[in-house]
């Protein structure tokens, strides 16, 4: 597995996330709201004055199969922080090395 942390508003391979979605959640009636809202979420965590954006994206046999992002507010109290867009596979094992690395890089 390829874990790969990005800049976000330079990510290579943001097609990547937006297929990964589509493969997750396009047979939801509300897709394209979700999409949407997702998008101006992420946007607004690229440009807020207040966050440090740190998103890590997960390749298997070069298709992304998992995605999260921490999510450091400077209003926050010190040593707290939180994480969002977390998209994955439905695999345990998977969920664990995703939530590992989240860890370590909130460390």
């Amino acid at each position: 597995m390829k874990i790969t942390p990005y800049s976000p508003t330079d990510f290579h391979s943001e097609q990547d996330l937006i297929v990964f979605l589509k493969l997750l959640y396009s047979s939801n009636n509300s897709f394209v709201f979700f999409l949407e809202e997702y998008g101006k979420a992420y946007d607004f965590c690229c440009t807020s004055e207040h966050v440090k954006f740190l998103p890590l994206a997960f390749f298997q046999d070069e298709k992304m199969v998992a995605h999260v992002s921490l999510i450091i507010d400077d209003r926050l109290p010190q040593q707290q922080a939180f994480f969002g867009f977390f998209e994955i596979v439905d695999d345990v094992t998977m969920f664990e090395v995703v939530w590992r690395e989240l860890v370590k890089l909130a460390r």
